[in-house]
């Protein structure tokens, strides 16, 4: 739950913007609720990438298409993931630590930055 000193200011803020003659006195018409952890409320786009390959990997043939509906890089990333799945199939059991290709690709990530 949000709470705290920033939703009680944006509940001041938005009370004001509610009231036309106290919304006339501010330097701006609307507030955008940033606290609130939904970054598409504030217009952020989605990632794409992330929900491509999972598209990708929970239907694989969105991978071999033709024309093509997905772009080079995520074909690449789900068939790499595809391949390193027991049974090549995202209903597999893992390890209980996860697939070892991600958790290599995530060690190595953390290495280099």
């Amino acid at each position: 739950a949000v709470r705290g000193a920033v939703l009680v200011k944006a509940t001041e803020v938005a009370a004001k913007l509610a009231d036309p003659a106290q919304a006339a006195k501010l330097s701006f018409q609307r507030l955008i609720k940033c606290n609130i952890g939904n970054p598409h409320a504030v217009q952020q786009a989605p990632i794409t990438f992330f929900r491509q390959v999972a598209a990708a990997i929970q239907y694989p043939p969105l991978v071999d298409m033709d024309p093509p509906v997905l772009p080079p890089d995520v074909c690449r990333r789900a068939r790499e993931y595809i391949q390193a799945m027991p049974g090549k199939s995202v209903g597999s059991y893992t390890e209980s630590d996860g697939l070892q290709l991600v958790r290599k690709q995530v060690a190595s990530f953390i290495e280099r930055r």
